[in-house]
């Protein structure tokens, strides 16, 4: 079961025709679960500095949401993401909820990590791939997965990759065995 701590704002699109997938950025890769995480660190740290979310962060006219960034970055030397990555997650956010394949999910696996998440997070709205981290971009986290049976708890964090492959392959999850339960 994949788990989303993060609730998403309400409403998003509904219904009618599916629009044009927007073009990938330029040398486009999607990020690893180490940056994933790192990119939901920082979503929480502008959360934290009451700006998830807000359309503050929308006016163009002024660098907001690069400033979050690179005070972010001063506090946090280990943070990797910088602006020109934020393409690259809107991206992400685009294919692993609205998108009909991620690269590295078959298409069974990511219907996999999509029926195991909340519909209104995968509803939610997503920011076109502008390298602009506006209101929209500022809420857009990466899933957590987490897994438990009868014996055992797992957390994957945001390893989705892994997640689903561990399925098939238990010696896969042992790496993030939680606990015995």
């Amino acid at each position: 079961m994949i788990r989303k701590y993060y609730i998403p704002d309400e409403g998003g699109t509904s219904g009618g025709n599916k629009p044009a997938p927007p073009k990938a950025p330029e040398n486009y890769t999607p990020l690893k679960p180490e940056e994933r995480k790192q990119w939901n660190d920082f979503l929480d740290y502008v959360d934290k500095q009451g700006l998830g979310g807000s359309t503050k962060l929308d006016a163009r006219d002024q660098k907001l949401g690069l400033n979050l960034m690179q005070q972010y970055k001063k506090a946090n030397p280990n943070f990797t993401l910088t602006p020109d990555d934020v393409a690259r997650v809107q991206y992400d956010q685009y294919l692993l909820r609205k998108g009909d394949s991620y690269p590295t999910l078959t298409p069974q696996q990511l219907q996999y990590v999509r029926n195991g998440l909340n519909p209104a997070y995968m509803a939610r709205e997503v920011s076109q791939p502008d390298n602009w981290f506006g209101s929209l971009t500022s809420k857009e986290y990466y899933p957590i997965a987490q897994r438990a049976s009868k014996d055992a708890k797992y957390d994957f964090g945001t390893d989705m990759e892994t997640y689903v492959n561990s399925l098939n392959n238990p010696d896969l999850q042992q790496k993030y065995l939680v606990k015995n339960q």
